[in-house]
């Protein structure tokens, strides 16, 4: 996808330290991207972590449908 329509399709763009998204899918470009690395996930999950530098861009093209509270991401809980 064309660099121009996916800012068309940006509503919301964030750009401070610890901003997040979460999403089904994600589109991402990037000038430079890092080696996939594996890391921990929940039980017995992999989930692969990247690294996308220069000129970043993501965004959500499938958002979660989950009900209010469905979702808690780690970071959030230990804040409690």
């Amino acid at each position: 996808m064309e660099r121009e329509k996916l800012k068309k399709l940006a509503k919301n763009v964030k750009r401070d330290h610890g901003d997040a998204i979460a999403a089904e899918k994600v589109i991402a470009q990037a000038r430079d991207i890092g080696k996939v690395l594996v890391v921990h996930g929940s039980s017995a999950h992999r989930i692969q972590e990247i690294s996308l530098r220069e000129n970043v861009l993501c965004v959500i093209d499938k958002p979660f449908h989950l009900a209010e509270g469905g979702m808690r991401l780690k970071c959030q809980e230990k804040k409690k």
